[in-house]
């Protein structure tokens, strides 16, 4: 929360025209930060946007920092060709070529820092990095995984949530319980982390 956010948008296909020119295909994206069960909400409309290629990126999305929307939101992204959307096109249209789609995000306030804690670093799409939130990224990010014992497995700074339980040169870890600190600026976040393969 309290940070701007760039969001790529890759469509599972173009559409061409008769001339094989790309249609452009207009997006938005909505967050139910009141958790009322609708996009209605004049604030929940965040961005929209416009691409004729396959990635279509929208930029400065900043997303609200108030304790009152911390916590699981839905976060609704839209696609159709017919035409760019405002904070009133968050449901279809019946007839209306285009595709929307909910995901679960989690919100958490700037400045307090919540992390993984189970990693399955296979490259399916879960629990593949360790993931920490809440960050201020323009402050100094330094993570430091130790072992039970307080070995030394990884450390990094600039930190950009893309650990995947190797060590500082590559190599896997075995799989069992990691604990790590995660520095940003004066806030530290000590917690562990749980590896199965």
């Amino acid at each position: 929360m309290g940070m701007n956010y760039t969001v790529e948008l890759k469509p599972n296909r173009l559409l061409f025209n008769i001339f094989g020119e790309a249609t452009t295909l207009f997006y938005g994206i909505w967050i139910d930060y009141n958790n009322d069960g609708d996009f209605e909400d004049a604030f929940e409309f965040l961005k929209s946007g416009e691409s004729d290629s396959s990635v279509a990126k929208l930029i400065n999305i900043s997303i609200a920092n108030n304790k009152l929307y911390e916590g699981s939101r839905r976060l609704r992204v839209g696609m159709r060709s017919t035409g760019g959307f405002s904070n009133n096109d968050a449901c279809s249209v019946v007839g209306e070529s285009g595709e929307l789609e909910d995901y679960l995000v989690t919100l958490v306030p700037m400045g307090r820092l919540e992390g993984t804690n189970f990693l399955t670093p296979n490259d399916d799409g879960y629990n593949d990095f360790l993931i920490v939130r809440g960050v201020d990224a323009n402050l100094e990010r330094i993570l430091t995984v130790i072992t039970k014992t307080g070995s030394l497995v990884y450390q990094e700074e600039n930190y950009n949530n893309t650990w995947q339980a190797t060590y500082t040169n590559g190599e896997r870890v075995p799989k069992g319980t990691y604990y790590y600190i995660y520095k940003n600026g004066s806030n530290e976040l000590k917690s562990f982390v749980e590896i199965d393969y």
